[in-house]
């Protein structure tokens, strides 16, 4: 099972349904994203957040419960789809 991003700008929202979007992703959303634009299975996922590049600049780990979070969050806002 692979994982694969799907691009704001392709799902059909308004200009302020996509700003809103965007400001509710937190920076290991956007490395999650960025790991699965080609494609990637789980385990790449986890280890995309140890460690990650917070909004501060920082690295900082993210536990495993925290990224199957952010996962399943980015499946329900149709940003992030299994295949």
């Amino acid at each position: 099972m692979k994982y694969f991003s799907v691009s704001i700008k392709n799902l059909k929202l308004s200009k302020e349904d996509r700003k809103e979007l965007e400001q509710k992703l937190s920076s290991l959303d956007r490395t999650i994203l960025s790991k699965a634009k080609m494609g990637s299975d789980i385990v790449a996922l986890l280890s995309c957040g140890k460690p990650y590049i917070n909004k501060f600049g920082s690295k900082e780990f993210a536990s495993t419960p925290r990224i199957l979070g952010e996962v399943s969050k980015l499946q329900k806002l149709h940003l992030l789809e299994r295949r």
